[in-house]
C-alpha cells in the first residue's frame, strides 16, 4: 500500500470519505479564500475564451466549482476528480440546482493517474492536494501534459505546514518550460502559485 508522508493513501480517502458530510463547515471559506487570491492574479494574466475546460484535482465538495460558477457563469466546462467517493456525492448533492446546466464531469479517481487526454485543459486548479503526493515534480510533470499547449494554467496551492517556499521554488525551477507567479499569501496556509505552460 503506497503511503504520503507515512500516512497510507487508504487511510487518507477513508478519512476524507468518514468527514464529507461536514467538510464544508470547517474547510469551505479557507479554500474560498485561495481561490479569490489566485483568480484576483489570473485575471491580470489570463485571456478567457469561449467554454473554457476546467480540471479541479482533488476537488472534495466542488468548492472550486461554485467559485468559478460565481465568476464566469456557465461559460466553462468543470471537470472534478477526486478519490473519495463521498466527497464527490456530497459535492453533488449540495450543488444539485447549478449542476442542471450540465457543464461539469466529475471523475472517481486517483490525482497521481489523471485519466486525460495530452493538451485538452485550459485551466487547472490544485488546492491543498500536493502534501498528499508521493512524486510531486512527476505529478506535475503529468499536468503540464494536459494542459493546453498555447494557453494552458494551473492554480496549485502548497501547504506551508509542509513546504518552504524555498523548496516549492526550486521544485519549479527543475521543471521545463514553464513560467511561475508567487500570488502572496501572507495571510494564508499555503503558498500559492500561478504556472503557465510555454511553448
Amino acid at each position: 500500500m503506497k503511503k504520503y508522508n507515512g500516512i497510507k493513501k487508504k487511510d487518507i480517502k477513508s478519512k476524507y470519505d468518514q468527514t464529507a458530510d461536514h467538510y464544508d463547515l470547517r474547510y469551505e471559506n479557507i479554500q474560498k479564500a485561495k481561490f479569490n487570491a489566485l483568480f484576483y492574479e489570473l485575471k491580470k494574466i489570463y485571456d478567457f475564451q469561449n467554454k473554457e475546460i476546467i480540471l479541479d484535482i482533488g476537488c472534495g465538495t466542488l468548492i472550486v466549482y461554485e467559485q468559478f460558477l460565481s465568476k464566469l457563469g456557465h461559460n466553462f466546462y468543470y471537470i472534478g476528480l477526486d478519490f473519495s467517493i463521498m466527497m464527490l456525492k456530497e459535492g453533488i448533492n449540495k450543488n444539485q440546482v447549478k449542476l442542471r446546466h450540465n457543464n461539469y464531469s466529475t471523475i472517481l479517481a486517483d490525482v497521481e493517474y489523471l485519466p486525460l487526454k495530452s493538451e485538452k485543459i485550459n485551466i487547472c486548479v490544485s488546492l491543498t492536494v500536493a502534501q498528499n503526493l508521493i512524486d510531486i515534480e512527476k505529478h506535475l510533470t503529468i499536468i503540464f501534459d494536459i494542459l493546453d499547449k498555447n494557453n494552458g494554467v494551473l492554480l496549485i496551492s502548497f501547504h506551508k505546514k509542509f513546504f518552504t517556499l524555498k523548496y516549492v521554488e526550486n521544485l519549479l525551477k527543475k521543471i521545463q518550460k514553464i513560467d511561475y507567479i508567487h500570488v502572496n499569501s501572507e495571510n494564508l496556509e499555503d503558498y500559492l502559485f500561478i504556472i503557465r505552460k510555454l511553448h
